[in-house]
């Protein structure tokens, strides 16, 4: 078995636990403004703040931010600013997921009356197979990215909103976009490893959110194809809640 870079490991016994499969629900949600609104990252910076509190409830997901791209919408006549993404939660009922979110959106909403244009939409899987059938990765291989990412906690995300704001400006301007994966929580910081530790960072103990900007080459795709993120990214829908 080859582990990271050159290392490698002889498996002397496996062992494997079975559980039952969760049922799912999910939550696709955008929220867009014009490029030029002086608020953008303002509210921004509030939604990313409040992923602590999502992921202490359970709330996983891959929320993206874009920075002044050109909106589809209007053939990039105009360029917005927003985040979009999907989230999922291990729960039967839809309105777990919804109770989570909507009052986010609505502070947004209400702090910056009509300013963003929002769009959600919630669904639900009866086990997390069936989430992921419909949900991976379908992008081609063959192609390359240089990344650059953070581990943040909550202190980072919460502590102080000015240069939360700075930072998360900062970091997705040059490429366009920047993710802030929910992709930790209880089950990272409770584990208790055979052995009594781990080859992870201890970091990922405290951490909320990986952070990420890319760079991305198309320069080894089949003629035509795009990656899907690249897709996800420029999608703006025009709906209200």
């Amino acid at each position: 078995m080859q582990g990271g870079g050159s290392t490698f490991g002889v498996l002397t016994s496996v062992t494997l636990k079975t559980i039952p499969s969760p049922e799912v629900v999910t939550m696709a949600f955008q929220f867009t403004t014009l490029a030029d609104n002086p608020h953008a990252f303002d509210a921004i910076t509030y939604f990313v703040s409040q992923f602590p509190t999502l992921g202490d409830a359970g709330v996983s997901g891959y929320p993206i931010i874009f920075n002044n791209v050109a909106n589809t919408s209007d053939g990039g006549r105009t360029r917005v600013t927003g985040m979009l993404g999907m989230v999922i939660m291990l729960a039967r009922d839809k309105n777990a997921i919804v109770n989570q979110l909507q009052p986010l959106f609505a502070h947004i909403n209400t702090t910056w009356p009509g300013s963003f244009v929002f769009w959600t939409n919630v669904t639900y899987h009866p086990s997390f197979a069936a989430w992921y059938e419909d949900n991976f990765d379908p992008s081609p291989v063959g192609y390359g990215s240089v990344m650059g990412s953070r581990l943040l906690d909550a202190t980072a995300l919460a502590g102080n909103l000015t240069a939360t704001k700075a930072a998360l400006q900062k970091f997705s301007a040059t490429a366009g976009q920047a993710t802030v994966y929910i992709v930790s929580g209880k089950g990272v910081f409770t584990a208790k490893p055979r052995g009594g530790s781990t080859a992870v960072n201890p970091a990922w103990r405290r951490t909320y959110v990986h952070a990420s900007e890319f760079y991305l080459s198309t320069s080894y795709l089949p003629s035509g194809s795009i990656p899907s993120p690249l897709i996800y990214k420029f999608t703006i829908q025009e709906e209200r809640n």
